[in-house]
């Protein structure tokens, strides 16, 4: 036997859509019905997904300072717009489009437009992507693919087949679409207009970064290449050379964008220039914590089972590893309701605890304990379903500042003695 061992817990999320949060291979968080970019927690920290009111959120804790996120165009859904004026490079038969978005609404969207005969208009309509030739000719991806206040990465590539073109839409590097229409792209003498249906309306609602246009077919893997970019560096993608395959590009700057032939001004309305989307530099994005805010109750949900190594009737202790980032001075109040849940048996009423622990001087990561868990009685596959929570109304938290994070987790005596059946040591 002995003393002591570690449960430690895992969080519940609930965001209305769906439950869960898990890493992407791409190093992206992702929640169900959302996506979180790292550059998105550097420069706007996200709410976490969770139950309840003053939630805490996900914010980087540590990086090594290196990010730049540069400039993106915030669309204000009802006068703001953007025009290129024609030059004869934008006649082509074959072409790719590109660009971030983060909408606030994802219905009935203009994100980039040419009008005119053999003219085209990629699109969002009732959340999904869209991109028509001549107005008619359409494809559009799968309802709910566009989320309103995501980032998303979207790309649409037109192929000449002759008499007939191949339409190819993307979310996030991932090819969504892949459909003929009977006809294709041609030359016309209208300008180019972003945010904004060229016979007006369907104004788009939201921020757009990097924007990119090719006279060029890119490749489903030019286009995942350029989709893990944005989460690190932005760039153009293998194999495509910037004076002879790009017709513009914005990224920074609405100024001499067009990259073939003469530089054009986008002739904007509106537009207000915020943080970018995308444009980590070099080196590390950083790791994240719970940022917990002075002043508010917030709290994490979670539950915890007592595992078949568990000393039956023993009492378990609870702790949280916290850390801050400035030199205030103050008290934090942190707590714990929680309720048991034993094999065969049901209560109804919850048990809240909490601790005062001083903040003192030092921002190193700390550890502290609150009251100890009475186990009598408590049995291996005992389980705790517990909210843990930072009381900042309190009036003995006087910590003026955000509390994070790192981990919670119980202490309990070890008896490694297993046992034979389900529930019983």
């Amino acid at each position: 036997m002995g003393y002591f061992n570690e449960i430690f817990v895992k969080w519940l999320y609930k965001n209305g859509v769906g439950e869960g949060i898990q890493i992407q291979d791409n190093g992206s968080l992702k929640s169900v019905g959302d996506s979180i970019l790292w550059d998105d927690l550097k420069t706007n920290p996200t709410t976490a997904p969770s139950i309840g009111s003053n939630i805490p959120n996900y914010e980087v804790i540590m990086n090594d300072g290196s990010a730049s996120t540069g400039t993106a165009f915030e669309f204000n859904g009802s006068t703001s717009n953007g025009v290129v004026p024609y030059y004869s490079d934008l006649n082509v038969n074959n072409m790719s489009i590109s660009l971030w978005i983060k909408p606030v609404n994802a219905k009935n969207r203009e994100l980039v437009d040419r009008a005119g005969n053999n003219g085209f208009e990629f699109y969002i309509e009732n959340k999904r992507l869209g991109f028509a030739i001549d107005g008619s000719h359409s494809k559009r991806t799968d309802k709910n693919s566009i989320v309103a206040g995501a980032t998303q990465f979207v790309t649409v590539t037109v192929e000449d087949i002759g008499t007939r073109s191949t339409i190819r839409l993307y979310i996030n590097g991932i090819k969504e679409i892949e459909s003929n229409v009977n006809t294709h792209l041609d030359n016309n003498t209208y300008d180019l207009m972003f945010g904004e249906y060229y016979g007006g309306g369907w104004h788009y609602d939201g921020v757009m970064d990097d924007m990119q246009m090719y006279n060029l077919v890119l490749t489903d893997a030019q286009i995942l290449e350029q989709y893990n970019n944005g989460q690190g560096i932005t760039g153009l993608p293998t194999g495509i050379t910037e004076t002879t395959d790009l017709l513009f590009r914005f990224q920074d700057s609405l100024t001499n964008i067009a990259t073939i032939g003469t530089g054009y001004d986008i002739v904007n309305t509106d537009i207000t220039f915020v943080d970018g989307l995308v444009g980590i530099s070099t080196g590390s994005v950083g790791v994240i914590a719970w940022a917990f805010e002075p002043g508010v109750t917030s709290s994490l949900f979670s539950s915890a089972q007592l595992p078949h190594k568990y000393e039956e009737g023993t009492d378990i202790i609870p702790h949280v590893h916290w850390l801050v980032k400035d030199t205030d001075i103050g008290n934090i109040v942190f707590g714990m309701e929680y309720i048991w849940f034993d094999i065969n048996e049901y209560e109804t009423n919850t048990t809240l605890i909490t601790t005062t622990v001083d903040k003192g001087t030092s921002g190193n990561h700390q550890m502290s304990n609150l009251p100890t868990l009475d186990g009598t009685d408590k049995k291996i596959s005992s389980i705790l379903n517990i909210r843990i929570f930072r009381d900042g109304s309190n009036p003995l938290d006087t910590y003026p500042g955000k509390v994070y994070m790192n981990q919670f987790d119980f202490h309990f005596r070890l008896n490694t003695q297993g046992s034979r059946q389900v529930g019983i040591k």
